[in-house]
């Protein structure tokens, strides 16, 4: 009986030491690979997942047990065809596949599928493949310090880095051609930026507020920048723009206040509202010069200080938007040949201002630039002019003087400003119109027809917006119509039933046609009989010739000024006398400078000649 009852016993030891055994061999056993916790989610939600490399009990899966410290990893997908891993322990992030990125915002379900963990993610590792970087990708990622972006990457979406305060460089490769609007507001960390040569825009507010940001290289590849794309960059010292800008948009460099060095080159043609206002160069007095603030061949501002007569320096490229929108007693302004562009409100509100005569050179005028300056009643555009903006001319006295609008149409010279309410129907545009201004005929909702001319080469934005277009006749061939340059949102205009090559067979003329030609250079904010447009009167006394008088009515005005102007651009012949009375200066040639004294006399801004 002791016997058996001591085999018994051996045996239950022996069978307890062996479970004992099998149960520490378990504990230390790795588990089979990424076993899911959570399995029951769509594709798109995160998984959690447990890591091969950690060593947790069975019981840590099937739940009998509390999970021992497991490692934990989240997945889904980004796209059609990309996958997303995250790991908590590590704080990586693992994009992979082909094709886009989706895009996200920045709130709710909208939000991207990690942005729960935007406070754990510290490197992103996107692979090979991968083709865009969706809007708000890592919105928030406040963590984040090292970005991989590969070659297969063509764009950089809108807001994908915003608010990645930790984030202190990013290497942009060369396959990149697009960074789209506040791809990098608010990276307070990062450093520097070099843009390679594939990008040629660069998007609004991309690189707003990066505080620590000391050194920008653009490349020549770059022709656009937005709008506040440097706003308040404090540490950025110096910068320096390729030949290849032409943009520089609103505020680009506000606030950059430690930004004392800026080298713009000449290609640059359109510079907006403040874009250098509060920068270290702005603020430093030593770079005014006689009230004038220049950067390059570029006139930014004009002081408070500047009043009657103001001559532009010889050699100005561009007027900035608003350059002179704290002057208030300008009376005239001389703009030399050279200049090719006037800026959005340049000159607005400047209610002394009587004449404006722009060169040849001029291409470009911007939103309101001379709007409100309601003494103005002489204009005078050149034949150069390829795009005006809305509102240009908005209220000045050539503006509101109702002799100046034909069928209630506004031209000046060979450019078409501004429609009333008054055109319904059929319109004809003049023969000879080189231009139709941004919103000419917007929301001219009874305005069924056009009959455009071969001669209009710009169609500004929104021209003909909100308009009941039902047929275009255009005067051209298809290909001349193809090679117009028309600009956004004019879909009334473009939907609609287009003739080419289109001529009235009864009369050569329709309803609404001016058939009389507007002088290619000049218009005044009087009319001009046909006979002084034809030929000037000789002065009934050959020996006493009145200077300034060009047509010998005996009074000096704008009239004289633009029966000169027409000489000069050889639309008529001076009789002697006229040419004689026309050389107020003296130096033996007739020309706009002539004109210039003459127009000085009528604004008494001069009392001689």
């Amino acid at each position: 009986m002791k016997r058996l009852t001591a085999l018994v016993l051996v045996f239950c030891l022996c069978l307890s030491g062996g479970f004992t055994y099998a149960a520490a061999e378990l504990d230390y056993e790795p588990l089979p690979k990424a076993l899911k916790v959570i399995s029951n989610n769509s594709d798109t939600s995160p998984q959690a997942v447990v890591d091969d490399t950690d060593n947790v009990s069975p019981q840590a899966v099937t739940g009998g047990v509390e999970d021992i410290n497991p490692k934990t990893i989240y997945s889904g997908t980004c796209g059609d065809n990309l996958t997303w891993t995250f790991d908590t322990d590590t704080g990586v992030l693992n994009i992979a596949g082909t094709g886009d990125m989706a895009n996200y915002s920045y709130y709710g379900d909208l939000c991207s599928p990690w942005y729960g963990y935007h406070g754990e993610i510290e490197t992103v590792n996107i692979a090979n493949g991968v083709t865009t970087i969706g809007n708000y990708a890592f919105y928030g990622c406040f963590a984040l310090t090292s970005i991989t972006i590969p070659y297969s990457v063509t764009s950089i979406g809108e807001s994908a880095f915003y608010k990645c305060a930790s984030l202190s460089s990013v290497s942009i490769p060369d396959s990149v051609t697009i960074i789209g609007d506040e791809a990098f507001r608010g990276c307070s960390s990062l450093e520097n930026i070099t843009l390679p040569d594939s990008i040629s825009s660069i998007g609004e507010n991309a690189f707003c507020n990066c505080a620590s940001l000391s050194s920008v290289s653009i490349s020549e590849s770059v022709t656009n920048i937005g709008a506040r794309v440097f706003y308040c960059c404090t540490a950025l010292t110096s910068i320096t723009l390729p030949d290849s800008v032409t943009y520089i948009g609103n505020r680009a460099f506000y606030d950059c206040t430690s930004l004392e060095s800026i080298v713009l080159p000449d290609s640059v043609t359109y510079i907006g509202d403040e874009a250098f206002d509060d920068t270290a160069y702005y603020n430093n007095e030593d770079n005014w010069e006689n009230g004038e603030l220049y950067i390059g061949n570029h006139l930014i501002k004009a002081s408070s200080d500047i009043s009657g007569e103001y001559i532009i320096k010889s050699g100005t490229l561009a007027i900035a938007n608003r350059a002179f929108n704290n002057v208030y007693n300008l009376t005239s302004v001389i703009i030399p040949d050279g200049v090719t562009a006037i800026g959005g409100d340049a000159f607005a509100w400047h209610s002394s201002l009587k004449s404006i005569t722009l060169p040849n050179s001029v291409t470009y005028i911007g939103e309101s630039a001379f709007s409100w300056c309601s003494s103005l009643e002489y204009i005078s555009l050149p034949d150069s002019i390829t795009c005006i903006g809305s509102e240009a001319f908005y209220d000045t006295a050539y503006y509101n003087n109702e002799d100046n609008w034909e069928d209630g149409v506004l031209y000046i010279g060979n450019h078409l400003i501004r429609a009333s309410n008054e055109v319904s129907g059929e319109y004809t545009i003049k023969s000879g119109t080189l231009t139709i201004a941004s919103r000419a005929f917007f929301s001219r909702i009874n305005h069924t027809s056009v009959i455009i001319p071969d001669s209009v080469a710009y169609i500004g934005d929104s021209a003909f917006y909100d308009c009941n277009i039902l047929t275009v006749k255009y005067e051209g061939s298809q290909a001349e119509w193809d090679a117009m340059s028309i600009g956004a949102y004019n879909e009334d205009l473009t939907s609609a039933n287009i003739m080419f090559g289109f001529e009235d067979e009864e009369d050569g003329s329709s309803e609404g046609e001016i058939t009389e030609e507007v002088s290619s250079e000049k218009t005044t904010n009087e009319e001009i009989s046909e006979d002084e447009i034809t030929e000037d009167e000789p002065s009934d006394d050959e020996g006493d010739i009145l200077y300034g008088d060009v047509n010998g009515d005996g009074v000096i005005n704008s009239l004289d000024a633009a029966q000169l102007l027409k000489h000069d651009a050889k639309l008529i012949t001076l009789e002697a006398d006229g040419l004689t009375a026309a050389d107020v200066n003296g130096d033996g040639v007739v020309n706009s400078l002539d004109a210039a004294q003459i127009l000085k006399y009528d604004a008494k801004l001069i009392s001689e000649f």
